[in-house]
């Protein structure tokens, strides 16, 4: 799978997290693992190839929530979306 996120000013730091999704809420429920970062990001995207596994388990197919944080210049953003693995 190709995990990305894009990030127009670049960052200083950015990591990528994983979370279960809350189905019956509808809201991002617990965290897995953030198993992606770097630090001094160009302008544009930055991606990451993931095997489908948290912590060496592949993950179940089902909802789950990607999460990409940020920090350029003393801000810092946080960005979610749901995705899901059918197989």
């Amino acid at each position: 799978y190709l995990v990305y996120e894009y990030l127009p000013a670049g960052a200083e730091y950015a990591e990528m997290g994983f979370f279960e999704f809350d189905a019956h809420n509808g809201t991002i429920g617990a965290f897995l693992d953030a198993p992606f970062y770097a630090y001094n990001l160009e302008p544009g995207y930055y991606i990451e190839l993931w095997d489908g596994t948290i912590k060496g388990h592949k993950l179940p197919p089902g909802l789950y929530v990607l999460a990409v944080y940020a920090e350029y210049k003393g801000l810092s953003t946080i960005k979610a979306g749901l995705f899901e693995i059918k197989r």
